[in-house]
């Protein structure tokens, strides 16, 4: 093969690599980004609390673990990591049952023992009907706990129902601001099919809000303000920064 030929190959190689690895990328990227999903069924016998069961105004149930406070205790409302089970918080359910307050933990649409498929929209609308379902039952004050995935859903809900306060941990500005960090190469505002903008709805969370970090060894954008309502504000400009192990602040977790 000449020089010439060789020339006009390998960039028509390369291109192909690159169209190739972007297309996995935006096929598989709900795998990626929801590997706690699985059919598996929820257990006759709930490993802590008592078994849940959440109707959402589409037609999915879900499934969840709940533990009922004492009167005039608030309950927490818990969104899980997009890898976590709630059958493992039992340790959790126990320590706020020492203080009286109750807890339900969610497993999402498509996760075990919940019907249906994980994506954004249904993901919101879960956090909406569980939020719902634990005010019905509990007739006391909600506090709403977000972990790594479950911080958008959390915020989200936060805007739309009267939480009393929120608890973001290891928190995203957005899932699309992860994904930028971790394809920068990628076209990702065109292909990400779930994005999870908190950065755009946290101005809507009226709450208190208490945003923790991720170990400092993790460098991505950071998330809202420090952990007050009055540093809103801060958001934007917080989220250009780096994390630090001595800012109180909410880091990004995948």
């Amino acid at each position: 093969m000449n020089a010439t030929k060789l020339l006009l190959i390998l960039p028509l190689l390369a291109a192909f690599a690159y169209i190739s690895l972007v297309s996995l990328t935006y096929l598989s990227q709900r795998a990626l980004l929801y590997p706690g999903a699985s059919a598996t069924p929820a257990p006759e016998r709930a490993s802590w609390g008592q078994n849940a069961s959440i109707q959402t105004p589409d037609g999915e149930t879900l499934h969840g673990l709940y533990s009922r406070g004492e009167p005039g205790q608030p309950s927490v409302l818990f969104f899980l990591g997009n890898a976590d089970r709630v059958s493992n918080y039992g340790f959790f359910a126990q320590a706020l049952a020492a203080r009286g307050i109750g807890l339900l933990a969610l497993s999402y649409r498509g996760y075990p023992g919940s019907s249906g498929t994980p994506n954004e929209h249904g993901l919101l609308i879960d956090g909406i009907a569980a939020f719902d379902w634990l005010a019905a039952r509990s007739g006391n004050e909600i506090v709403v706990l977000g972990q790594s995935l479950g911080s958008g859903v959390a915020v989200d809900t936060a805007g739309k129902r009267p939480a009393v306060a929120v608890i973001l941990v290891s928190a995203y500005l957005s899932v699309l601001s992860l994904a930028q960090t971790y394809y920068p190469f990628f076209p990702v505002a065109l292909l990400t099919k779930d994005p999870f903008r908190s950065d755009l709805k946290i101005a809507g969370v009226r709450q208190p809000e208490a945003v923790y970090p991720r170990p400092a060894r993790h460098h991505h954008p950071i998330v809202f303000g420090r952990s007050s309502v009055s540093d809103r504000s801060r958001a934007q400009a917080d989220a250009h920064l780096r994390c630090r192990p001595q800012r109180s602040v909410g880091c990004p977790h995948g």
